[in-house]
């Protein structure tokens, strides 16, 4: 008899477990599966399973554990701010990460406001130092007849970029540098014409001290210059020299023309008078160009034959 009540005891036990379960089971949401990190050039998002559609409108909130809560906050969880109740099953967490040591990550699914379902945690850790480095992508590009122009890729503030530029026909290097922070381009001049130069780069990640493998090779072959425009391009420089050369001598002859024989104007006379005519005219400019030739008399000739001049006009009184 008490195997029998024992019995009917453990059914009514498991009876009113399992109307609790009925009863308390569709209040929860199943949580995310497959949380995982997925990180490139130190680029950190976070990707989960969502709930299927047949559950409505889910949303998702996202929380984050450092090193410093685990040890020194008892395992306390904070809040990624931009990643509560999003719609989205992916999580950009890279600004959550903020140092080389191991975090982790927990997803939980949402409806409505109290109907929640468990946290789902990752499975491993994540460090950033893990974090896969991709190269950049460059173009080479002609800028003028011998420069060339060199555009990376923008990875971020993170990165800091080596150059490696050669000359595609030899082993040597042409100049090997490194960029500043920030700085995603620069120019190579005073190549040879004709030639044809290569560049590729190497990206470092700069918090955890880490480089890419090299990019692509950019190849482009520097424009030569043509004989035939090289001897355009002299005689333009010639015509131009000559030009202001031309303009200093015309200049010089015209100051010495006028400082031996200064131009003068025809007399009133000669052009409105009632005798005016052309030969008159002309004998006047023909004195005017024989000038050039008289041998100028010197001053005390000339002040000697006033005096007689002066004289005779007293005796003829």
């Amino acid at each position: 008899m008490r195997t029998l009540h024992r019995h009917i005891l453990q059914g009514i036990l498991v009876c009113l477990t399992s109307v609790h379960v009925v009863f308390t089971e569709p209040d929860l949401l199943p949580p995310p599966e497959n949380v995982f990190i997925h990180s490139t050039n130190l680029i950190h998002i976070l990707h989960w399973k969502p709930l299927p559609k047949s559950w409505g409108n889910v949303t998702y909130s996202v929380q984050s554990q450092g090193e410093y809560e685990r040890v020194y906050k008892n395992h306390t969880w904070n809040d990624i701010y931009q990643c509560q109740s999003i719609s989205e099953h992916q999580c950009n967490v890279t600004y959550d990460v903020a140092a080389n040591v191991l975090y982790a990550f927990r997803v939980r699914s949402e409806q409505e406001v109290q109907r929640t379902s468990v946290w789902a945690e990752m499975e491993k850790l994540f460090n950033r130092m893990t974090s896969i480095l991709i190269p950049p992508n460059i173009t080479l590009q002609a800028h003028g007849r011998n420069t060339l122009t060199l555009n990376i890729e923008d990875l971020g503030e993170a990165f800091q970029y080596f150059v490696y530029f050669w000359e595609k026909e030899k082993e040597n290097p042409v100049e090997n540098m490194k960029l500043s922070r920030k700085v995603t381009s620069t120019s190579f001049d005073q190549l040879v014409g004709g030639r044809e130069y290569c560049a590729s780069v190497v990206a470092l990640a700069i918090p955890i001290s880490k480089n890419s493998s090299r990019s692509d090779l950019a190849c482009v072959k520097v424009q030569a210059l043509e004989h035939k425009g090289l001897i355009i391009g002299l005689l333009s420089a010639f015509v131009f020299a000559l030009v202001p050369l031309a303009l200093a001598a015309r200049r010089v002859i015209r100051v010495l023309r006028y400082s031996c024989c200064p131009q003068v104007d025809i007399p009133d006379v000669l052009l409105n008078g009632p005798y005016t005519g052309r030969g008159m005219a002309s004998n006047f400019y023909i004195g005017q160009e024989k000038c050039e030739s008289v041998n100028t008399v010197e001053l005390h000739d000339l002040i000697t034959s006033q005096e007689k001049c002066t004289d005779k006009c007293e005796i003829s009184r």
